[in-house]
């Protein structure tokens, strides 16, 4: 951990217990109206638009025309210049003692691309933690990597790179920080097929296959079809591919966030064949110089608008705490949350993370506990519970919780927890997740289950030190 990181904990621990002791006042909230350049509802409507752009890409996707010349790429072995692909074909057998098969795609013969079909077996799904055989949910054919293998790579034509600068951007910021260079590294995951008439898959979210997965890419291999469009979709936005005007000319791949709701449409006709690949954020093994997907995150709108929100007066005059909870869905209760978060954000999460980093601010992830209504009593009402760490999920049977005071005895010991007040928050939707169980006592004895999320909290110093910072040029926190 950084010097800077460790300011950044040191920092917003002594705004959290402030808030504490403090009892969630704020100067703003005793200081007339009239004597604020901004007003609260000018405040309020800041915040709103800082969470409107907080949208950023959730998927992407490209094509690579086929070609049958095999001097096409002769220019140099540079990824870049890889813009056409020589037909591609797939090795398979059944299973390990039947025959050998091989099938070059575009097709060229629709008997042996039957037999793929055929060896193929049915798809299933994931629902809660049991594999799912439902046609009419998904109707599909499937093949793991040990019964198949091809030469094609996405990492030849410059997918994963195109990937990671839309979907995981390295930051540029004053000073190296845990979220300065990042890399994807792509596996293969499963051959599936897709035929007519019948061929689909629902809406579904795809289940992680580790906690170091980010997203999921598709790539769809030239077979002739009809329908099957591709459907992606997160936080009531979508983006539609559809791959079949060019499915037997063209390869075509689309990349998403692992937390994103997809569905493929009816296959009516031929034969919609694809590979896919479990994406993982890596540290890279290339020099720093060598990276070339870094942004700088004075170029995204966000930062202005917090830049102006900050230089105002009106806005935390005396300082404090300002929450945004994270968009997308992390594994923020598993026992290596610490070493994911914040290195593993995404998207609209790591350009506030970045933005509000690039401003000076000490900023972190932490948890939110979701307080059950009947433990929020007179002397706790209005409390924010704050984890003092990215705990992990704590199942505690021997806890029994009768009443208020009982429960946040089990928090004192099972999930540490800053109770704070006064936590200024942006608007936004919040992915919850499981943190402890405890036995509650009611009319009789229950399982207490209670939630968290994961939010980014920033440390707003005063407007007088903000002041000073900006005419002497440092940062907000020098």
């Amino acid at each position: 951990m950084s010097d800077s990181d460790l300011d950044s904990d040191k920092a917003l621990e002594e705004a959290l217990e402030r808030l504490e002791t403090e009892n969630g006042r704020n100067s703003e909230d005793d200081t007339p109206s009239s004597t604020w350049p901004w007003s609260k509802t000018a405040i309020a409507q800041a915040f709103r638009e800082i969470g409107n752009h907080m949208d950023s890409p959730f998927t992407c996707g490209g094509t690579i025309d086929i070609t049958d010349h095999k001097d096409s790429n002769k220019s140099g072995h540079d990824v870049a210049a890889k813009k056409t692909s020589l037909p591609v074909t797939v090795y398979w057998r059944a299973d390990s003692v039947s025959k050998a098969h091989w099938l070059t795609l575009p097709v060229q013969s629709t008997s042996v691309l039957r037999q793929l079909v055929d060896d193929c077996e049915p798809a299933t799904f994931g629902r809660g933690q049991e594999d799912v055989l439902d046609p009419k949910y998904r109707m599909a054919g499937k093949m793991d990597t040990n019964n198949f293998s091809t030469l094609f790579h996405p990492g030849d034509f410059g997918i994963i790179e195109n990937i990671e600068k839309v979907l995981l951007p390295s930051v540029s910021t004053e000073e190296q920080s845990d979220l300065g260079f990042r890399k994807l590294h792509a596996e293969l995951y499963k051959l599936n097929v897709y035929s007519g008439p019948s061929g689909l898959f629902r809406k579904h979210v795809d289940t992680p296959r580790s906690e170091n997965q980010v997203g999921s890419l598709v790539v769809c291999l030239p077979s002739k079809f009809r329908g099957g469009k591709f459907t992606v979709q997160h936080a009531g936005k979508i983006v539609e591919f559809d791959w079949s005007p060019l499915s037997d000319s063209a390869i075509q791949w689309a990349a998403f966030y692992s937390d994103c709701e997809h569905e493929i449409n009816t296959v009516t006709e031929g034969e919609r064949i694809t590979l896919t690949y479990n994406l993982y954020v890596t540290e890279p093994v290339v020099p720093l110089s060598c990276l070339n997907s870094i942004i700088q995150p004075k170029s995204w709108p966000l930062y202005g608008l917090l830049e102006t929100l900050i230089a105002e007066p009106g806005f935390m005059t005396s300082g404090g705490v300002m929450g945004v909870p994270c968009t997308h869905a992390y594994p923020h209760t598993s026992h290596s949350a610490s070493s994911m978060l914040p290195r593993g954000l995404k998207g609209g999460d790591l350009m506030v993370y970045s933005v509000l980093k690039a401003l000076g601010i000490r900023v972190k992830v932490l948890p939110v506990l979701e307080k059950p209504r009947r433990y929020d009593d007179r002397e706790h009402k209005g409390e924010e519970l704050v984890g003092t760490d990215l705990w992990e999920l704590s199942i505690d049977s021997c806890s029994e919780v009768q009443e208020s005071s009982d429960f946040y005895e089990v928090l004192d010991s099972a999930w540490p927890a800053y109770r704070a007040k006064g936590i200024k928050w942006i608007p936004g939707h919040r992915h919850s997740k499981l943190a402890l169980t405890h036995i509650a006592y009611g009319n009789e004895a229950t399982i207490g289950t209670v939630y968290s999320y994961a939010a980014i909290f920033a440390v707003i110093p005063p407007f007088t030190d903000r002041k000073l910072a900006a005419k002497s040029g440092t940062c907000c926190t020098c």
